[in-house]
Parts: C-alpha cells; sequence; structure tokens
C-alpha cells in the first residue's frame, strides 16, 4: 500500500540531516551515517535537523544510541559506551556524527509492508543522493557508513549511488548490519576496518 504524505491531514517534517548542537559551526571531521529511512510518516525536508540532547541523553535504544556505542566502542575501547560519548558531544554542544537516510521518504515504524513502498521510490532515490552529496556539511566528511543494506532493487541503487559518490569525492564508505545494538558483534567487525580513520575523526574533535 502506498502512503501519499502530500495528503496526510496533518503533515510532519523530517530534516534531511540530524546534528548535535553547534556542528554546523566548526570545521572538524565528520562521519555521515546513513539509514534507510525515518521510521515516521514524516514530509522529507532540504533542512539540518537540530537533536534534542534531552531526548537524546533519556533514549535508551535506537539508531542513535547504537550508532553512538558502536563508535564509542571503536575510540574509547571495548568498554565505550553511548553515555561516555554523549557526555563528550554534548559537553561541546556538537559531535562528529552525522545522521541521514538513503531513502527520500519516511515510513512509519508500524507499516507491514515496507518493501513495498521503497520499491515505489526508486525513480526519487538518485535526485535525493545527489542533492544529499551536494550540503556543504559532506566537505567534511571524511566517512560514510551505511547501515542496514539488503539485496532489494531499492537499497542496491542506493548502496550503488553512495559508493559511487564517494568515490568522486574521495571518502572512506564502510556498509555495517543494521544499527541495533543486538548486532554489536557485527557493526564491529565492519567498523574496524576504517578504525584508522574513525580515529583520527574523534582524535580532531576530542581536540577542537
Amino acid at each position: 500500500m502506498y502512503i501519499d504524505l502530500q495528503k496526510r491531514t496533518k503533515k510532519i517534517s523530517h530534516p534531511l540531516m540530524y546534528i548535535v548542537g553547534d556542528t554546523e559551526k566548526k570545521d572538524f571531521p565528520l562521519i555521515l551515517t546513513i539509514g534507510r529511512e525515518p521510521n515516521y510518516g514524516d514530509v522529507l525536508t532540504d533542512d539540518i535537523g537540530i537533536i534534542d540532547v534531552d531526548e537524546f541523553s533519556a533514549m535508551k535504544g535506537g539508531v542513535w544510541v547504537t550508532a553512538y556505542t558502536q563508535f564509542a566502542k571503536q575510540y574509547f575501547g571495548a568498554q565505550g559506551s553511548s553515555g561516555v560519548l554523549k557526555k563528550l558531544c554534548f559537553k561541546k554542544n556538537s559531535s562528529p556524527i552525522v545522521f541521514t537516510n538513503a531513502f527520500p521518504m519516511g515510513i512509519p515504524n508500524e507499516t507491514a509492508d515496507k518493501k513495498a513502498i521503497r520499491a515505489e521510490l526508486i525513480d526519487r532515490i538518485p535526485k535525493h543522493i545527489n542533492n544529499l552529496f551536494s550540503k556543504d556539511l559532506i566537505k567534511r566528511v571524511m566517512l560514510v557508513v551505511q547501515h542496514g543494506t539488503d539485496s532489494s532493487e531499492p537499497s542496491t541503487l542506493a548502496t550503488k549511488l553512495i559508493k559511487e559518490k564517494c568515490g568522486e569525492l574521495n571518502l572512506a564508505y564502510c556498509s555495517t548490519a543494521f544499527f541495533y545494538n543486538g548486532n554489536s558483534a557485527k557493526i564491529q567487525t565492519s567498523l574496524e576496518m576504517e578504525s584508522s580513520t574513525i580515529r583520527v575523526i574523534f582524535d580532531e574533535f576530542n581536540e577542537y
């Protein structure tokens, strides 16, 4: 079943990217994490959204928490946690981790057949990826981490286009299992391939 977001009675917007605090005003290097789509029936905007620190602080799970947990393990060691990394980032009111998505539309988490909806987005994916990689923040990205890819046509297309953009811009690329802490071992195995780049990014951020 196709969900036409333009016909929603109450439209809610979702930014193209999410960052912490003053990240956009700084110049330290960034990690661009690319998921599938927002888990809400939102209209995707072209904006840079600011993460609500209080809300994020209270989160115990989800993609954002998993990302912070997994990168903390890479930087601080096996005992690294999302809490430790959040504390560092919130103190600096900025973060090297930027969140975005490969697909150009949010899909409510309760939707039974997300695959069918994603299949209808194929024609919109190239424009979305081109737009995403045209943003000023991309100039600071050193590493792109795409998570949750699969063998479906829309995912394959998005991954191909993202890899091409990384090649054009000379950005390191890494693909991992979906950002869910239950996938921690698999995610760490993938991130380990880019551990030196991750350390450089966080060292520069930590010294900023």
